[in-house]
């Protein structure tokens, strides 16, 4: 049995919305029944016990069938929940479209939007292969201006340290970013409260899922 991402799966501004699971029909489900019938003295009971041990193979062939595309459906919705699933999770929590930023100031909201914006852009929407390499690389290898980085750092520390008591001493710097990637930092700031999902990433991403699935299962 067969197992792959499609490349399909991320074409077109939708995002993840294609094919995700191809299951290699070539490969191991291939059976064969044989049926053995004695001869009978009489001729009439023969042809009744031919008749019967058709029909029994028949149903034997339909329990098979039925068996094996149960074995395949399992298998398909194991491989994508295990496989497909959080893929398409950070693809929908990395997506600033998605986003809720209104518990930020104005200035914190406009750079992190941009940033958001510029690494979407990056992480890439065409190919797998191109958003699994860059999801996992830190923003300091991305090309984002300093000055923005400065002035967000800036913008959280006095946000958070607002609440007082155990947040008062809490910092953040450029460096606090950069050694984030992509999904760390949503993460992050997801975790102090400052971010916040429009809809439910695992949501979009079961609904994705789905909607691949039924694509991938029509004649």
């Amino acid at each position: 049995m067969g197992f792959s991402i499609s490349p399909g799966l991320f074409s077109g501004n939708e995002g993840f919305v294609a094919t995700c699971i191809s299951l290699g029909e070539e490969a191991g489900f291939d059976f064969s029944v044989s049926y053995a019938l004695s001869s009978s003295e009489i001729v009439q009971s023969l042809v009744e016990r031919m008749r019967s041990g058709v029909q029994s193979v028949a149903r034997g062939i339909a329990s098979v069938t039925g068996a094996l595309q149960s074995v395949r459906e399992f298998t398909q919705e194991t491989l994508g929940q295990i496989v497909v699933l959080p893929v398409l999770i950070a693809r929908a929590k990395v997506d600033p479209i998605n986003w809720d930023l209104s518990r930020m100031p104005m200035r914190a909201r406009q750079h992190l939007q941009a940033i958001g914006l510029y690494l979407n852009y990056e992480l890439g929407s065409d190919t797998p292969d191109r958003f699994l390499t860059n999801i996992n690389k830190p923003l300091r290898e991305y090309r984002i201006p300093p000055i923005l980085l400065r002035e967000l750092a800036q913008d959280i520390t006095q946000t958070i340290q607002a609440r007082g008591g155990f947040f008062g001493g809490i910092v953040f710097s450029p460096e606090t970013f950069l050694r984030q990637n992509p999904l760390t930092l949503v993460e992050l700031l997801e975790g102090y409260g400052l971010l916040r999902f429009q809809r439910s990433p695992e949501a979009i991403a079961q609904e994705q899922l789905r909607s691949a699935r039924g694509r991938t299962s029509r004649p």
